[in-house]
């Protein structure tokens, strides 16, 4: 489906609040055909699906609607399409997203943009022998959200990217499992065309402490969600950080399987810097009873809704009336689980029996999850969020939900990344 009127075209990029696009509902099922009606009934559902939480009554039913309208009619909508991508993406009934081959979308981008005006994410793979072509499309000047997720990229090729002028108005980037090491971070932070950044997925590239200090090193930016996971950083680290404008700025952190102990978390979250944070990340960070006991009594995570605790290193420590006093019993007695609406506490600990009993104390109790659930592994930490910032109480979900504040109740896609 083309939109040859640059008018239309812009207004819809621009629709915020869904008015045009209910609009065009109209003007499809006027049109009359199945593929058109089924097209303007995804756009309704999706509409109303964005604006309630999976309590609302009718969350279930449209979920399933929707669902059903996409598994039937999307190859119809795409058409040749789905034989060039890898993967995409349908919010509040057009394209947002697709996952492509880089060559593909230096070769297409053109005809993407005209015939989805709404196309703001882009997942590329082997993008890694195109970086200097990518950063010179103008194409990217349309994106807001741009993952380049494990395409060895080192810091000779994120050069082009860093220092590309099509890249002003993009809020998001992904280059987890990059190897940039701490040339990129110097890169990222240097970068003239970044300001708007808001959202820096950094997982396994390398950075280790001193690519940590660079970062904090910035002209400013105002990043709202930082992915730092898998980087070596260490308690040591944790000092600088916490004392950063960075920390002060973000609403999400993820600093999963870095060694940061005892001294480490209690260094964070003791920081008032940290009282923005909605989404706090400490999975595999040899989190024992000392460092959960920091973060169960830290008077600095107010806004906190979200933490991430799993293969924690706590143990029971009951007293002579089998009160627990060890990590999770001070977490079980914290009022911190009033305000929490996600909570994933696995650890290496095989009695789940017992964090089960000490999180029964949580209150309201329909309001938390101790989950065990596996599938959160993978979903859990890539929250894309790549519009403008604001405050979100639990958007965890990655980048294909973008912007839903409930996203994080969503399935994962189908091609799973």
């Amino acid at each position: 489906m083309t939109f040859p009127d640059d008018g239309f075209f812009h207004a819809l990029q621009q629709d915020s609040d869904d008015t045009l696009r209910l609009v065009f509902a109209d003007f499809l099922e006027e049109r009359g055909d199945d593929a058109s009606i089924a097209r303007a009934e995804l756009i309704r559902v999706q509409v109303e699906l964005q604006r309630w939480s999976p309590l609302y009554p009718r969350f279930a039913t449209l979920t399933d609607r929707q669902n059903e309208l996409i598994e039937t009619w999307e190859r119809v909508w795409l058409g040749k399409w789905t034989k060039v991508l890898t993967g995409w993406s349908f919010r509040r009934g057009l394209v947002e997203a697709v996952c492509a081959d880089a060559s593909d979308f230096l070769e297409y981008a053109d005809e993407w943009f005209a015939e989805w005006p709404t196309l703001s994410v882009v997942k590329l793979t082997r993008a890694s022998g195109h970086l200097p072509e990518l950063a010179a499309s103008p194409w990217l000047a349309h994106l807001h959200g741009l993952d380049l997720s494990d395409n060895d990229i080192n810091d000779e090729s994120l050069v082009y990217l860093t220092t590309s002028r099509y890249i002003p108005l993009l809020q998001a980037l992904d280059l987890s499992d990059n190897p940039i090491g701490l040339r990129g971070a110097s890169l990222l932070i240097d970068a003239v065309y970044a300001d708007e950044l808001r959202e820096l997925h950094l997982s396994g590239c390398g950075l280790g402490g001193a690519g940590l200090r660079r970062l904090l090193d910035g002209r400013g930016r105002q990043w709202r969600r930082l992915d730092l996971s898998r980087n070596g950083i260490e308690a040591k680290d944790m000092l600088p950080f916490a004392d950063s404008p960075v920390l002060r700025n973000l609403t999400a952190l993820d600093l999963s399987w870095n060694e940061l102990g005892a001294d480490g978390i209690e260094t964070l979250v003791n920081s008032p810097n940290v009282a923005g944070l909605v989404d706090l990340g400490l999975s595999h960070t040899k989190a024992g009873n000392a460092a959960v006991t920091s973060l169960a009594k830290s008077k600095c995570l107010s806004n906190l809704r979200s933490l991430d605790l799993r293969w924690h290193s706590c143990t029971p420590r009951y007293d002579h009336e089998q009160i627990d006093w060890g990590g999770i019993g001070e977490l079980g007695r914290s009022p911190m689980l009033g305000q929490l609406r996600r909570l994933l506490l696995t650890g290496d600990s095989k009695n789940t029996d017992w964090i089960a009993d000490v999180m029964s104390v949580a209150r309201p109790v329909r309001e938390l999850t101790v989950s065990k659930d596996w599938w959160m592994t993978q979903e859990l930490r890539k929250s894309k969020y790549l519009m403008p910032s604001q405050f979100i109480e639990c958007d965890l979900e990655d980048i294909w939900w973008l912007g839903d504040r409930f996203n994080r109740d969503r399935p994962p896609c189908p091609w799973g990344f």
